[in-house]
């Protein structure tokens, strides 16, 4: 793809074009999240804003190559981290709205979602209506964490946002491997049974393997030496970081899913030492973030230009009602009996936003040729993860705000919690 591309001047104000939105980031940062303009935001404009100006430094190609290598190992990183971060033991304890959130409103919604894409989108067959459904399924994590961090959101509702986020693209991944699987099958003469069968059985199959074991090896050696071996200072990004890259290109190396890989490591690390993991997982955040942002850059060039000369009214419809009906619904019925009040429901139904899964599972997709980019399932999604970004950007704090309002002695809901536990 990128074999003939030259370097030429242009390529260096792309790159200082780069360059100094990190560098304006890195001094408004905090103002700008003030003004609940998030990180996403500010990035996807950079990359709309220079691919609008007509750089023409990159090719659609290369563009798309980038945005699929930063949104691989974005999502890697981050299967893997959010993954490890829970503590599956201590989950049980607390199943009531994370378990709810993926067994009942998860599949609910693919559901709902497959039927409005078939209903709405003209020509659109099943399997392709239930492949968006699927793509735009997964919650994003790194763009759920400020609302699953702030302080006066109840804790019941955090915990869901923050289990459901981690969790949900790591469950999609089968289901859209199997789908994708059909509608390669249905484009040629083999039998769909035994392809099936042979396609799930090396991506799940060698997926989970190289997972489990790179992660068993992770610990093992952790235990072994008691961490005394591991770097120190900025060097600790690297041990999880590493877990989670090479867990995925092993499996992808092998033939196998490395989203699943990424994804089982982190279930295997979870069981680890508590303390040396998540001050690990910590510190790894801080790459993800930037290779987050690289991805949102990308996608605005690639992506929404491609989208912004196609779209229909039908498919902006559609894309709200993604963001909407299609997943507030079987939150609000998948919540009745957890005795959360309406208007936390509400907000933990609204607050699903789509970002790095979708994408990645996007060009999976394109890169199979399942799919492509002036079909109703690019567009559909690329529309359906800009809305997100903003709307989801500049409600979060306003709304978290109104469901965790100070209680009379001006403490959050966690607080008083704590305090009253303290006591």
């Amino acid at each position: 793809m990128i074999d003939s591309y030259t370097v030429t001047p242009s390529t260096y104000v792309a790159l200082a074009t780069v360059g100094v939105a990190f560098l304006v980031y890195g001094g408004l940062g905090r103002l700008l999240n003030r003004l609940s303009f998030s990180s996403a935001m500010f990035f996807l404009l950079v990359g709309v804003a220079a691919s609008t100006v007509g750089l023409g430094t990159i090719s659609a190609e290369a563009a798309g190559l980038l945005l699929r290598i930063y949104a691989e190992v974005t999502l890697a990183i981050v299967l893997c981290t959010e993954s490890a971060r829970m503590d599956f033991r201590a989950l049980r304890r607390d199943l009531g709205t994370p378990v709810r959130l993926i067994a009942i409103a998860l599949p609910a919604s693919i559901v709902l979602g497959g039927i409005a894409a078939w209903l709405m989108l003209p020509g659109i067959g099943w399997v392709e209506a239930a492949l968006l459904a699927v793509v735009l399924a997964p919650t994003d994590a790194d763009l759920a964490r400020p609302v699953a961090t702030n302080p006066d959101v109840p804790e019941e509702v955090a915990l869901g946002i923050e289990v459901e986020s981690g969790l949900n693209d790591g469950i999609c991944v089968p289901l859209l491997l199997t789908l994708g699987a059909l509608a390669v099958g249905a484009q040629s003469d083999e039998a769909a049974a035994p392809m099936l069968l042979r396609f799930l059985s090396d991506e799940l199959g060698i997926g989970t393997g190289v997972g489990a074991a790179v992660g068993f090896a992770f610990i093992w050696f952790a235990n072994t030496t008691k961490g005394r071996f591991f770097v120190v200072g900025s060097w600790l990004l690297v041990p999880f970081v590493a877990l989670a890259i090479s867990s995925f290109a092993l499996a992808q190396s092998l033939g196998g899913s490395g989203f699943i890989a990424a994804f089982v490591s982190g279930v295997v690390v979870s069981f680890d030492n508590q303390k040396r993991r998540f001050k690990l997982i910590e510190t790894s955040e801080g790459l993800a973030n930037v290779v987050s942002a690289l991805t949102w850059i990308a996608f605005g060039v690639f992506c929404i230009p491609i989208v912004w000369a196609s779209a229909t009214w039908s498919m902006a419809v559609l894309s709200i009602l993604f963001l909407t009906a299609v997943r507030m619904g079987p939150v609000m019925v998948a919540l009745i009996a957890s005795g959360l009040p309406a208007s936390q429901r509400a907000f933990v139904g609204w607050f699903g936003p789509r970002g790095l899964a979708s994408i990645a599972f996007l060009m999976l997709l394109l890169d199979e040729g399942v799919i492509t980019t002036d079909g109703p399932i690019f567009e559909v999604t690329v529309l359906t993860i800009a809305a997100s970004i903003v709307l989801h950007g500049i409600s979060a704090g306003p709304l978290a705000a109104m469901i965790g309002r100070p209680s009379d002695t001006g403490e959050s809901s966690i607080e008083n919690q704590k305090r009253n536990t303290d006591q």
